[in-house]
């Protein structure tokens, strides 16, 4: 079984981010948990168009995959 995890804060030592990698190196014979940042996503804004942003991109496409 595969899992997503976001982590919501760009601090390097965000609690988020310290559970998720907690998690991701205990668990990881009961499952796979791969842990995005979203640091690179731009905020939203109506001038930007959401297919230029790779990192946006990349996070549509992996929830995607999950979803199917």
């Amino acid at each position: 079984m595969k899992f997503v995890g976001l982590v919501g804060s760009n601090y390097d030592q965000s609690y988020n981010r310290k559970l998720l990698e907690f998690i991701r190196r205990n668990f990881k014979l009961k499952f796979e948990l791969e842990v995005l940042e979203i640091d690179e996503v731009p905020m939203f804004n109506q001038d930007e168009k959401w297919d230029e942003s790779f990192q946006l991109r990349l996070l549509y496409n992996k929830l995607l995959v999950l979803m199917v």
